[in-house]
């Protein structure tokens, strides 16, 4: 929070917006503690009431369940502005029934998963076998969740009969199959990634 207020004061925005923070597994003295940070910030306070640890990803259903009707840049906890008008850059290049990421990869999990211990061997063919139905071979093209540019309503359809109990839940969202790329690429959404220049 510190670096992206840090760097959200350093660099313009080019474009009106509301800035919601969203404050999640943290008690109102922790929430205090990190509004202190905030002062002279308009932003939307959001308190994620969720009492598990379903990731940014549980987080950005629910916010985008609250707000349909907008168009919502989402950024994880461990992003940040790195140029002036970064806002405009993404906002003046998004299009309708499209997808605006700030960065991509072509990795899969299937073919990245590597045997680190002998003794392990069963296991790791057993997540061999598993890994293989959930994700694509190289290259497997998807964007990273870390910043992204969508609708609300076009996020929260996708993400509504979801649920994520583990890391691996947030993968397949990411990268998998019917990954959040794969699946708007099946209804002709074109899928954009721009960076800061």
């Amino acid at each position: 929070l510190i670096d992206f207020i840090n760097n959200y004061k350093k660099f313009t925005s080019g474009h009106k917006h509301d800035l919601l923070i969203c404050f999640k597994l943290l008690d109102v003295e922790q929430i205090n503690l990190y509004k202190k940070s905030l002062i002279n910030i308009a932003y939307i306070e959001y308190i994620d009431k969720s009492p598990k640890n379903d990731f940014d990803l549980g987080s950005y259903k629910r916010i985008s369940g609250d707000y349909l009707n907008r168009y919502i840049f989402f950024l994880n906890s461990h992003s940040y502005p790195i140029s002036h008008n970064w806002l405009k850059k993404i906002i003046t290049n998004y299009e309708d029934n499209s997808i605006l990421a700030t960065s991509s990869s072509c990795e899969s999990l299937f073919r990245s998963l590597k045997l680190k211990k002998v003794h392990k061997i069963f296991s790791f063919f057993l997540k061999k076998i598993k890994y293989k139905k959930l994700f694509n071979q190289f290259p497997n093209p998807h964007i990273r969740t870390t910043g992204f540019l969508i609708k609300g309503s076009q996020f929260f359809s996708y993400m509504n009969n979801k649920t994520l109990q583990s890391k691996e839940d947030a993968w397949k969202i990411e990268s998998g199959k019917n990954s959040l790329t794969n699946h708007f690429k099946n209804l002709n959404f074109k899928i954009y990634v721009i960076n800061s220049d």
